[in-house]
């Protein structure tokens, strides 16, 4: 019995590693929308800071490219941010894979702690 409780705790604890994994995955990309989200936010602030403090004429404004390239960053931003929603509902899913890996690893830790005394 004992054999077997440990063979099935490096099982459990196999598991919860991948789980755990893949939940990093999930994160990771997360965090690389973010910040590509970040980033072209302050492209779009250095830009406005630029043209305010300039008060020489600017040619992509006067021919239309800055409101083309607001627009291109507020499509690029709709499709991160859903992107974005769809990455949080799957890390909610496998945190609660994880979670559950976790409570049983837990609890075959504690019947092999039982099964030792």
């Amino acid at each position: 019995m004992k054999k077997q409780l440990q063979q099935l705790g490096e099982v459990s604890n196999m598991i919860l590693d991948l789980k755990l994994a893949d939940l990093q995955t999930v994160a990771q990309q997360i965090g690389a929308l973010q910040a590509e989200n970040h980033k072209v936010r302050q492209d779009q602030e250095r830009r406005a800071h630029e043209l305010g403090q300039t008060e020489a004429p600017d040619l992509a404004q006067y021919a239309g490219q800055d409101e083309r390239w607001n627009a291109w960053v507020q499509t690029k931003i709709k499709a991160r941010n859903i992107e974005l929603a769809k990455l949080s509902a799957e890390r909610e899913d496998r945190m609660a894979a994880a979670r559950t890996a976790m409570g049983r690893a837990e609890v075959i830790k504690s019947l092999l702690r039982k099964n030792q005394s």
